[in-house]
């Protein structure tokens, strides 16, 4: 499992800040994902990032159980 976090990096005013997202519920393990969660996710959204990479995604998301830790 892995967590990503996204951030945003601003300038105002000469002032250069970063920002975070927060963790849900603060907790690293409740935003923890599987590669299988992550591709069954993208099979399911049917985005054209999906379509483009059908074959590689829909090994990844049928070759595990993506709701169990492998």
């Amino acid at each position: 499992k892995f967590v990503g976090r996204g951030y945003a990096t601003v300038t105002i005013g000469g002032v250069t800040k970063t920002v975070y997202a927060d963790y849900y519920n603060g907790n690293v393990v409740n935003n923890t994902r599987t590669i299988a969660f992550l591709a069954k996710s993208l099979v399911d959204s049917g985005s054209d990032l999906y379509n483009t990479h059908k074959d590689v995604v829909d090994k990844f998301a049928t070759m595990y159980d993506s709701t169990k830790e492998f």
